[in-house]
């Protein structure tokens, strides 16, 4: 009797250990804990409001997400129910406003089991949250600012409160129109761009923000404006009136050249950008035109955030011409000032704190010809703590080219040697 009551207790205990070995048991696979979620918005830097744009760092009360949470360990389907493509939206228009969901009672609950947390806006019903639609309007007032969350892992009923940073997935191309030289009425009617690099409609992956362009995409969004008039600055005392016309664009990723179209006093013309460009999620990318006698020239590029200012050549129209050849590390910003066309170039190292190297400037003026520029870019102009460099040219009635040469990478700074010596208002 003895011995078989031994036994029952060695069983027992056999069974309990296998048991306590079990994450059925260590690890409770009842969500109990409810998901404690604040949400930061992009932002944008000129806070557009003729679009359906986030315009701040928080979203708007009326906003509202799609949320999903999979296990951390292998991203498959989560402890319980209600865990797949739930609507929440915020409690405050703030950014430490609690997220709560739309339907009472539908709460994102939380085990013992790691979780991680997938998000996107708008919240679209009945969706694959690896491809969410995506398109633009050919009027920019009703395109949605589609966005992808950074995933947060991690979340259990110990750790269940998340901050998601949500990220733009769509690019915005304003063009920029100057009458310039032209001598006609200098009346738009029309405005387009097209190019592989944009597209109208396509899917988003909110899980990574990769995005899949439709098939049958045109490549081309025009739209049609009342007739606006340019006006130079002597024509208007001494205020330019020119025109700017913004294009929210699915990127497509390709590297490829710009075109605009245009309707101008009853007729169409086309310009393409020189250079290549590809259009990235969340940045501005900002295109000058000016008309000439017959014909149309691209001048200032600048990209902006929504992201970081990126390189890439451009020409830029000063009486003569300036060619600015960028290279990978740097990014490029142009302004230009039409009250004495003078052109600022702000260089900034993609590495911060590395500096920008003196750029080579050349001319096709020849010595002596009284045809030239004037350019100020001595190490005077670099910011050592950042690596910023700054090139000034004005007084330019000749083809200018600029070409940057990289980051200096050397400990002792930047690069001494020059092509061209500092102007102080000298012509060559």
């Amino acid at each position: 009797m003895n011995r078989r009551i031994g036994l029952y207790i060695v069983v027992l205990l056999s069974v309990l250990m296998t048991a306590c070995s079990s994450d059925d048991i260590t690890e409770s696979s009842i969500p109990t804990q409810t998901l404690q979620l604040s949400m930061k918005a992009p932002g944008e830097p000129d806070g557009i409001t003729t679009r359906a744009m986030i315009t701040d760092t928080w979203f708007p009360t009326t906003a509202m997400v799609g949320l999903t949470v999979v296990k951390t360990s292998d991203g498959s389907t989560y402890d319980g129910t209600g865990t797949y493509n739930i609507p929440y939206r915020p409690a405050a228009a703030s950014v430490t406003a609690q997220w709560n969901p739309v339907t009472t009672g539908t709460d994102i609950l939380l085990s013992a089991t790691k979780a991680t947390l997938y998000g996107y806006y708008p919240y679209t019903e009945d969706i694959d949250i690896t491809a969410l639609p995506i398109h633009v309007q050919p009027t920019n007032t009703a395109t949605a600012d589609y966005m992808w969350g950074t995933p947060v892992p991690n979340l259990n009923d110990h750790t269940p409160t998340a901050t998601m940073t949500m990220h733009h997935a769509l690019s915005r191309v304003k063009v920029r129109f100057h009458k310039n030289v032209y001598t006609g009425d200098a009346s738009l009617s029309l405005v387009g761009i097209s190019g592989a690099g944009i597209a109208s409609s396509g899917t988003l992956n909110t899980k990574t923000g990769a995005i899949t362009v439709a098939a049958e995409d045109p490549h081309r969004i025009t739209r049609s404006i009342e007739p606006f008039s340019l006006l130079t600055a002597d024509e208007n005392n001494g205020v330019e009136q020119y025109y700017e016309m913004e294009f929210v664009i699915v990127p497509t990723g390709q590297t490829t050249t710009l075109s605009t179209h245009i309707n101008l006093d009853g007729s169409g013309y086309t310009v393409t950008t020189a250079s290549n460009y590809t259009f990235v999620s969340g940045k501005i990318y900002t295109f000058d035109i000016n008309l000439l006698s017959n014909t149309l020239n691209y001048g200032n590029v600048q990209i902006e955030d929504w992201g970081t200012v990126e390189g890439g050549g451009m020409e830029i129209d000063l009486g003569g011409h300036v060619f600015i050849k960028t290279v990978p590390d740097i990014a490029v910003n142009c302004k230009l000032s039409n009250n004495d066309r003078t052109l600022t170039i702000t260089a900034v190292p993609m590495t911060a704190g590395i500096p920008v190297k003196q750029p080579t400037v050349t001319s096709d003026a020849e010595e002596g010809d009284q045809y030239g520029f004037n350019v100020r870019m001595d190490d005077t102009c670099l910011d050592k703590s950042t690596g910023i460099r700054t090139i000034t040219l004005w007084g330019v009635s000749s083809n200018v080219t600029v070409q940057f040469n990289g980051l200096d990478q050397t400990e002792n700074g930047p690069d001494d040697g020059l092509t061209l010596p500092d102007m102080e208002g000298e012509n060559f």
